[in-house]
């Protein structure tokens, strides 16, 4: 471990997500130096710099990146994601995109291709992953706890759908913890990423593939989201090559003030594990009926959202590799754009070859 030393790191993009989680999780983090901050609205990006006691301000990010930055989160709308962390990764830093890393497989391809060029680390914000339940599964799954694995099923339901369409103020998710409120234009509109499957899917189909490794071959899916311009409601059935079968659904109709649901079952020859992250619970059932003893987690650790900011910074202090990188970002993007397919065409479509498993 690195003693002493704090990593430099900059943020561009300081909206909702990023002033309610990423920068008070990087203000307050002793390994942490946050040095500048980047936003193309330079009245917004002044007055998040006043709230964090950052000093170096900047409308562009090329600039920020002249102060020499150790790490850079990208925070921006997804369709922002590719330019900030191209030049970040050629500027020397290490990068964490947020979810999704982007929503185009073809940038995505460039972006690891360069991190492994470059020898930076390219991180995305997937905040179950940092979950000690996570960790847990996945190795109880490689261990064989549940035999063979036969079926996967993810369930993502939240109460996103309120994000897309104009925001009625009496259906806005609260945003009193964060310095803005979330953008309709961000999560409703299809030319900047909008939509379920790439703004809250990708929860889902990340977790899949990191606790399997599971690599999909086919896809066969389903949307809806009529009135709007982008998808409310995703559902898929995923064959894979290694033989299990994987359904995915996902669902911004929860109400506001309702728990969300996020859940992973899978089903082995020898017993069943059930990852239930809002509840904060992992339950492992073994052929004989046995149930092992996990302890329930509180929801700020069962959902670290503070986590992958922190986590950025301890891959580049300690030389670690991270939790979620640009390899499962991109295979989770290349996913979602099958299954947006799949759902055009009202029929399967293979799934592009993701090169290597994801675990």
């Amino acid at each position: 471990m690195t003693s002493g030393r704090r990593a430099r790191v900059g943020v561009v993009g300081t909206g909702w997500w990023a002033t309610r989680v990423h920068l008070p999780s990087l203000a307050s983090y002793e390994r942490a130096e946050l040095v500048a901050i980047a936003d193309a609205d330079p009245e917004r990006a002044r007055a998040v710099g006043e709230r964090f006691g950052v000093e170096m301000v900047f409308t562009d990010h090329a600039e920020m990146l002249r102060e020499r930055l150790d790490c850079v989160l990208i925070a921006t709308p997804p369709v922002a994601h590719f330019a900030p962390a191209r030049d970040s990764l050629l500027a020397g830093a290490d990068v964490m995109i947020e979810k999704p890393m982007v929503v185009d497989s073809a940038q995505g391809r460039e972006l690891v291709a360069l991190a492994a060029s470059t020898g930076r680390r390219l991180h995305v914000g997937y905040a179950h992953l940092h979950s000690p339940h996570t960790a847990q599964l996945t190795a109880l799954l490689a261990d064989g706890a549940i035999g063979q694995l036969r079926l996967v099923t993810s369930l993502y339901a939240n109460p996103s759908g309120a994000l897309y369409a104009p925001l009625d103020p009496d259906r806005a998710p609260d945003a009193s913890d964060a310095m803005f409120g979330p953008r309709f234009e961000t999560y409703g509109l299809r030319k900047l990423g909008g939509g379920q499957a790439h703004g809250q899917m990708t929860h889902s189909l990340s977790l899949l593939l990191a606790v399997t490794g599971l690599l999909p071959r086919e896809i066969s899916a389903y949307t809806w989201g009529p009135g709007i311009e982008v998808d409310m409601v995703d559902a898929a059935a995923i064959t894979t090559h290694q033989g299990p079968i994987a359904t995915l659904a996902s669902a911004g109709t929860v109400p506001l003030g309702a728990p969300s649901f996020i859940q992973l079952t899978a089903f082995g020859t020898d017993g069943y594990a059930v990852l239930d992250s809002a509840a904060g619970s992992l339950d492992v059932i073994g052929a004989d009926g046995a149930r092992l003893d996990i302890a329930a987690l509180d929801p700020s650790v069962s959902f670290p959202g503070h986590l992958p900011a922190r986590h950025l910074v301890d891959c580049f202090l300690d030389d670690r590799v991270p939790v979620a990188d640009g390899s499962l970002g991109l295979a989770t993007t290349v996913l979602i754009e099958s299954l947006l397919e799949s759902a055009r065409r009202s029929a399967p479509v293979g799934v592009p070859d993701l090169g290597r498993s994801t675990r």
